[in-house]
């Protein structure tokens, strides 16, 4: 992350309480992080919504402790962005791969038609979402009792509070997620 070479941006990790080194590891880069804590929580959707609540930027996404974003990633986000000022979200494409790091498959972008979703449709990858913050606001956040398809369910309420038409999808790779068995 601190290799993207963007301005501005907020660091902010959730740590559920850690006890495998987590803590030394996070404490290296403490200078770079607008907030951090490890404490015990309610599962990844708490966590999540505990950094959304944190956060004070315009754009916003989440990511898992093993994923990580392609170089140049923000920069491509944050031009998107600027050049689309009317736009809500941004949808890219996310690599998965194994737990060795050799690719398994390209998540293409996929639209958050909440039509789409509910008959089952493919979700996007996940940490290659990025957010507006007014529509974490709008939609609730990460409702908490999803401990598991937690993201369909999230982009399904964005879907039916946005157009299509202000969800802009992406022929770029942005993310890659670790699949684990």
């Amino acid at each position: 992350m601190l290799l993207q070479g963007y301005p501005d941006l907020e660091y902010i990790i959730i740590d559920g309480g850690s006890t495998d080194g987590t803590v030394e590891i996070i404490r290296k880069y403490e200078k770079w992080l607008a907030y951090w804590v490890s404490e015990p929580d309610r599962g990844q959707s708490h966590a999540i919504n505990k950094g959304f609540q944190r956060a004070t930027v315009e754009i916003l996404a989440w990511l898992n402790s093993d994923d990580f974003y392609t170089a140049g990633a923000f920069s491509k986000v944050a031009d998107l962005f600027v050049k689309n000022r009317e736009i809500v979200a941004l949808i890219g494409s996310c690599f998965i791969v194994d737990i060795n790091g050799t690719p398994l498959y390209l998540k293409s972008s996929r639209s958050l038609s909440p039509e789409r979703l509910l008959l089952g449709g493919l979700v996007p990858g996940q940490p290659a979402v990025f957010l507006k913050h007014e529509v974490i606001q709008t939609a609730g956040g990460v409702d908490e009792t999803f401990h598991q398809s937690l993201d369909r369910e999230l982009w399904v309420r964005i879907g039916l509070h946005y157009p299509a038409e202000k969800m802009v999808e992406v022929n770029q790779t942005l993310a890659v997620a670790r699949h684990r068995p």
